[in-house]
């Protein structure tokens, strides 16, 4: 029994783009689960009773299946993207750098962590990256 658990709980690469995907999908489901809870049992008609079991339904039977969307690694001066189905993008120094940094942004989610990443990008452009030459 524990082989069948661990088969399942690592059946995913461990990566954050399978933890996000995860994520949309359990507030989707919890997100419908709630809302058929919350509408009142009184109204009896075929209608909304028709619609309460297809949400139940929907709800208990979409498994989660997850879709890969590329890989990017940033490696030093040079990067390289798969993304999947054998595209692939080896690039480096400025281009493989801004690449980089201009998909790490947009996965930023506030304003405060865009300010404060690209404030950090500013240290690193002025300062270097070993400051423990100071």
């Amino acid at each position: 029994m524990l082989e069948f658990v661990d088969r399942k709980l690592t059946a995913l690469p461990a990566l954050a783009q399978v933890a996000n995907q995860e994520g949309v999908f359990l507030g989707h489901a919890l997100n419908a689960d709630a809302v058929l809870r919350a509408e009142p049992l009184a109204s009896d008609d075929d209608a909304s009773v028709a619609r309460r079991v297809r949400m139940a339904r929907a709800v208990a039977a979409t498994p989660f299946s997850y879709h890969h969307r590329g890989t990017l690694a940033y490696l030093g001066r040079a990067a390289a993207a798969d993304f999947g189905e054998g595209t692939t993008y080896k690039g480096s120094n400025l281009a493989a750098k801004y690449l980089w940094r201009s998909v790490y942004w947009s996965q930023q989610v506030s304003l405060r962590t865009r300010f404060l990443l690209s404030m950090d990008w500013c240290k690193e452009l002025l300062f270097g990256r070993d400051l423990s030459k100071f």
